[in-house]
């Protein structure tokens, strides 16, 4: 009997008080003692783990550490007021994984500490909380450290760093006054190999400011899914990335500051930012002043300032590419300023406004003469025809045939096709065709002459079937359809209207100058005489002048098939 009773008594102290320096246990009652971790150990809390002074669980320099905090189950640290006081200490780790789906709470410094940790891979589940006391200023961070994945003074007091920091999937909450997930605010920090996902329904949130803050970090990936939320209370920040390198962001949910900088990004390279769902601060919403490297920027949800500043801060950059089909507002005058930028690109299908003004929505101050907002109307083909026979063919051609003029000043057509048998359907208006045009101060759009069957003009003309041109029609017909093929002068010193056509054109130059300009929608652009191929988006208002000295050639033929977005 008495030897039963000793049983007994050893069982209900292993699995209910486990002894300090044994996480290898599973904790069903309400410890006041410090765990001591070792390699491998399984830990998991169906009951609690509150602790009065450092480090509730300690996992340092430790392989293999798996914790598990059942939704029953509390980790905590219940001192306020001195540093150190975590909930998990995975700090210089190696393979820690801690899944939560309890509560894990630091009254002040760190929920789950990991300076200088090794992929480290963190789950929260959705009735998790992971929390550094959000109330109170002096508490730090709910999970992270400096330097996660570049370690100093890694396991085993290695000095071998992986390259492989944090990985967190958050479905709950993750709380703290400030810095709630953290990798560090220097250049000295540097956090490697981040990868964060928050979930629908996870909340990534700071009472004060920085709900995310990796500063200087290298490879950083967030993902905040619809239905998630990253917020700040009261505070800047609520991704702050300054100095970063290599940085991707994916957002379907709600990225919100208390106050300024949804996602504080400055001085940071090579950034890779999607945004469909919506972005909001009082001001500077995206503040990516003087990124460098290659930089995309796509936005088809909500990014808006709601007091001042603008809602994307472009200021000093380069390599900017920012395509737009969402929305982007500011209620102060600019909404998205490219001051001092080097060759930005804009993409714009959606809605870029002021609640306040329009008159200078898009500032484009940039540096360089060349300014490149949207080429996407100028779309170069993957083809290439032979410049000196298509010039030697023109020459052939202007021998026989002079051109059309079709009624427009400046300008003549030679047609290379017709509609079988019909030689009248290239002559007078027929060279030229239906387009609209604005004629006068008044905007309205009037129509120009009568419409064209396109699709009916098949027959490449006799007359030219020995030159090049015959050819390139071949080739152009097997990967276009095709509608009227003709010649284009452009005189010297002209222009034509302000207009719109039914379809897209087919271009290749063949002699033309820098003079020589295409404008689509106040985007203009040279196309040179090389050979090369391009289709336009006539059916945009665009204009063509020759501001050269000679005559401006091109082979163009209406394409029927071809879409622009």
């Amino acid at each position: 009997m008495k030897k039963l009773l000793g049983i007994v008594v050893l069982g209900f102290l292993w699995c209910g008080t486990a002894n300090a320096g044994d996480c290898n246990t599973t904790v069903t009652a309400a410890l006041t003692e410090q765990l001591s971790c070792a390699d491998d150990d399984s830990l998991t809390v169906t009951g609690s783990i509150s602790y009065n002074k450092q480090n509730a669980v300690l996992s340092q320099q430790l392989d293999g550490v798996t914790i598990t905090n059942t939704k029953s189950g509390t980790i905590q640290t219940t001192t306020d007021g001195g540093n150190g006081h975590s909930a998990i200490k995975g700090q210089s780790s190696l393979n820690l994984t801690v899944t939560n789906s309890g509560t894990i709470l630091a009254a002040e410094d760190y929920g789950i500490k990991l300076i200088e940790a090794e992929k480290v891979t963190i789950t929260n589940e959705a009735d998790g909380t992971i929390k550094a006391t959000p109330a109170s200023s002096g508490s730090q961070v709910a999970i992270g450290g400096t330097k996660m994945g570049n370690c100093g003074t890694c396991l085993n007091e290695s000095t071998s760093s992986s390259g492989i920091g944090l990985t967190l999937h958050n479905y709950g909450t993750i709380d703290a006054h400030s810095r709630t997930v953290y990798g560090g605010h220097a250049s000295g920090h540097t956090s490697k190999k981040t990868k964060i996902y928050n979930y629908n329904g996870g909340m990534i949130d700071a009472t004060g400011s920085s709900a995310v803050k990796f500063q200087y970090a290298e490879d950083f990936e967030l993902y905040n899914y619809s239905g998630a939320t990253i917020q700040s209370g009261s505070g800047d920040f609520a991704v702050d990335l300054k100095g970063a390198s290599t940085v991707t962001i994916d957002n379907a949910g709600t990225i919100k500051p208390g106050a300024a900088f949804g996602i504080y990004c400055d001085v940071c390279s090579n950034l890779t930012l999607t945004n469909s769902g919506d972005i909001e601060a009082t001001s500077d919403s995206l503040f990516l002043r003087d990124i460098t490297g290659t930089n995309t920027i796509t936005n088809s949800g909500t990014i808006k300032n709601t007091s001042s500043g603008v809602a994307i801060q472009f200021n000093g950059s380069t390599g900017v590419t920012f395509e737009n089909t969402g929305t982007v507002e500011s209620a102060a005058q600019v909404a998205v300023d490219f001051v001092d930028n080097v060759n930005p690109t804009l993409k714009n299908w959606g809605t870029i406004k002021s609640t306040v003004d329009n008159s200078k929505v898009v500032d484009l101050s940039i540096k360089k003469e060349e300014r490149i907002l949207d080429f996407s109307d100028f779309q170069k083909q993957e083809i290439k025809f032979d410049i000196e026979k298509l010039q030697e063919a023109y020459q052939q051609i202007v021998q026989i045939k002079k051109f059309e003029d079709a009624g427009v000043t400046h300008f003549g057509a030679i047609s290379l096709t017709q509609i079988p048998g019909d030689p009248d359907s290239i002559k007078g208006n027929k060279a030229r065709g239906i387009f609209w045009t604005k004629p006068d101060k008044s905007g309205k759009e009037v129509v120009r002459d009568e419409s064209i069957d396109e699709s009916a003009y098949s027959e490449f003309i006799k007359d030219y079937e020995n030159t090049y041109f015959k050819e390139v029609y071949d080739t152009l017909s097997s990967k276009y359809k095709l509608g009227r093929v003709r010649i284009l002068l452009k005189e010297p010193r002209s222009t034509l209207s302000w207009h719109r056509d039914p379809e897209p054109r087919l271009h290749i130059p063949i002699i033309t100058n820098p003079g020589c300009l295409m404008v689509i929608d106040n985007v203009a652009k040279h196309m040179p005489a090389d050979g090369s191929v391009w289709v336009t988006n006539n059916t945009k208002y665009h204009n063509a002048f020759n501001g050269g000295e000679e005559n401006r050639i091109h082979l163009v033929a209406c394409v029927l098939d071809y879409k622009f977005n």
